[in-house]
């Protein structure tokens, strides 16, 4: 059976169907909540609104098990999840072998030749830094035919048989964000991750991505704010995303300084020809002030861009990372954070009216810890927490309350979100349903909702053939709803209100995902040789599940003349889409050739439209 899409050319013709449709629903299942609960959610309510908005949604005997557990008692357990058994999740991404890798095995497997483990991110840096492309020792100049005797600079065509690229090595977290955000028991931990990675987000940055969440991000979501922050500016990811590798004391003295350092007698030999070997690289790119990660920092990690800062503030605050940096070959710690002493601009600063004593590396911890502990910072993550959680107009008591929380604990962040989900704001009948799911939330809750299984992956497997797992897929659906995992260009990572998400369009590609996902659709791909890739993960929607869970969150079975407009909506599509979904399959697939399993809409059950236009209903959308 073939998925359900909707082309460009269709969707015109159908937009005024499917809105009628989508109305009908709106007015069975979207009553005033005020008339339903007076002024008080039910116990049921509350236990909805917890799974709702501390996880990805509830599973079919979740409602049950959290009511015998207590409401309270399961919030605390949640933000304790080292508590929490999670033996499926274990299970389920046991052979992602990248997630359990250090920075450093990341980076050898980035090439099989040592001293070229971290050319490509080097390279980065150099055509960043206007210095594209550099010759290495006994390369033919173009212009003489010689053979050039120059210190080797880094020169990313001189890489021989690569191991892994870096999109295959980043595959896999990819894949694990969507078991855990399925199967997880450790709701909390994983919708923190999430919150955490866009408020820290970090784009293209090659091998460091997954460590970075992994190990950076995941170990630091419940622990002290300050720890958080410091962790994440010191690692290459956000060092290179946001440029402050190249940042620098003034191009002259960086120059001054690396030639007396040249000529130093306590180098000894093999200390020597590394300095040389290095020099050409650090002349070239190291060629002042870059003030990106300084604004950003203060902007979007700490106080907010109504914090009080100055642009003063972000000079002083650059001079203050100048020389926190990568280390650049040979060296054994190549690619890893490293201070500069000879990169960094000396001398005292001044950052938000206080001074910064001439230090090296600490005046950029201190700036951290300032910044860290400032009243701006509780507020302006207190808020985001609060938005998150609560209400796209984060209720500003709640704000207020968690602020005073921030600051009294240190930046605890388990406390702060004691403090919101323990608050009458949270369980307040305004703040049910109040919000929108992104299209992780709706994708996850919408798998969890029909009892999908994400299988587990072989041992033996190639990365390359990670459409043969479903991940393609799913990920081409949050492609097409604009939530591409881990692509958010922007620096403040995907939002999370629902004015970024809800739109005509972006209600057509929900309902058709409901569509696909219940209908057992499975596309195939046929690739060289005429092997067989299923396209879309073997998903088995487990209808009657979802029946009961959808009846038990308060959302009506359509009725007859529903399913009706509903499979007829299904029909044109069908009728007018000669092929997959561009979204869901990369051009060289096309190319290569794709074939599809159509199916006939009037034989899909009446279960599954109804289903569907379930998973579609503005009752469902929102959490």
């Amino acid at each position: 059976m073939a998925a359900l899409p909707l082309s460009e050319k269709v969707r015109h013709s159908v937009t005024p169907l499917f809105l009628s449709s989508f109305l009908i629903v709106v007015s069975t299942s979207s009553f005033s909540l005020a008339a339903e609960t007076d002024k008080e959610l039910t116990e049921e309510q509350k236990i909805i609104h917890v799974l709702n908005r501390l996880g990805f949604g509830p599973r079919l005997g979740d409602i049950e098990k959290v009511k015998a557990l207590g409401i309270q008692a399961y919030i605390e357990q949640q933000l304790h999840p080292q508590n929490i058994p999670d033996p499926v999740v274990e299970e389920k991404q046991a052979s992602l072998t990248t997630l359990k890798m250090t920075l450093q095995e990341r980076l050898e497997a980035d090439s099989p030749v040592g001293h070229a483990r971290r050319r490509s991110m080097i390279h980065k840096l150099e055509v960043r830094a206007g210095n594209p492309s550099s010759q290495t020792v006994g390369e033919s100049d173009s212009a003489t035919g010689h053979k050039s005797q120059r210190p080797r600079i880094f020169n990313p065509t001189s890489i021989v048989a690569r191991k892994k690229q870096p999109q295959e090595l980043n595959a896999e977290i990819g894949i694990a964000k969507l078991i855990r955000a399925v199967h997880s028991e450790r709701q909390l931990l994983e919708v923190m991750v999430d919150f955490w990675f866009n408020h820290f987000n970090v784009q293209r940055v090659g091998e460091y991505l997954t460590d970075f969440e992994q190990n950076v991000i995941r170990p630091r979501v419940f622990g002290k704010f300050e720890d958080l922050l410091i962790a994440t500016a010191k690692h290459p990811a956000m060092l290179t995303y946001l440029d402050n590798a190249l940042s620098s004391a003034p191009a002259e003295v960086v120059k001054e300084r690396l030639n007396r350092r040249s000529g130093r007698v306590s180098l000894n030999g093999s200390q020597r020809r590394a300095w040389h070997f290095r020099m050409p690289f650090m002349l070239q790119t190291y060629k002042g002030l870059n003030e990106n990660y300084a604004r950003e920092v203060m902007e979007l990690h700490t106080i907010g861009v109504d914090g009080g800062y100055t642009q003063e503030d972000v000079i002083q605050v650059a001079k203050c990372f100048t020389g926190w940096t990568i280390r650049p070959l040979p060296s054994r710690e190549e690619g890893i954070f490293a201070f500069e002493p000879d990169l960094h601009q000396q001398g005292d600063k001044v950052v938000l009216g206080q001074t910064i004593k001439s230090g090296g590396i600490e005046e950029g911890m201190q700036v951290l810890k300032m910044l860290a502990h400032h009243p701006s910072t509780a507020r302006f993550i207190s808020s985001k927490l609060v938005r998150r959680f609560v209400a796209d107009d984060p209720p500003a008591e709640l704000v207020e309350a968690a602020s005073r929380t921030f600051e009294r604990t240190d930046g605890d962040i388990r406390e702060v979100l004691r403090t919101i989900f323990t608050s009458a704001q949270f369980f307040s009948v305004e703040a049910y349903q109040a919000k929108v799911k992104k299209p992780l939330e709706l994708v996850a809750s919408s798998l969890r909702a029909v009892n999908a299984e994400l299988r587990s992956f072989p041992e033996k497997r190639k990365l390359s053939d990670k459409d043969a797992m479903g991940y393609s897929f799913l990920n081409g659906v949050l492609r097409g709803m604009g939530e591409r995992l881990y692509y958010s260009e922007a620096p403040t990572g995907y939002p999370d209100v629902a004015s970024a998400w809800i739109n005509t369009n972006a209600l057509i590609k929900r309902l058709n995902f409901a569509f696909t996902l219940v209908s057992g659709v499975q596309q195939v791909y046929r690739g060289p040789g005429g092997r067989v890739f299923p396209f879309q993960p073997s998903i088995k929607a487990d209808l009657r599940s979802a029946q009961l869970l959808l009846e038990q969150l308060g959302i009506p079975r359509p009725d007859s003349e529903q399913i009706e407009k509903g499979r007829l909506l299904a029909e044109k599509a069908a009728q007018d889409q000669p092929g997959p979904e561009r979204s869901m399959m990369s051009k060289s697939m096309m190319d290569r050739g794709a074939s599809v399993k159509r199916l006939d809409p009037k034989k899909v059950s009446t279960q599954a439209i109804a289903i569907a236009l379930m998973l579609g209903s503005p009752r469902f959308q929102k959490r």
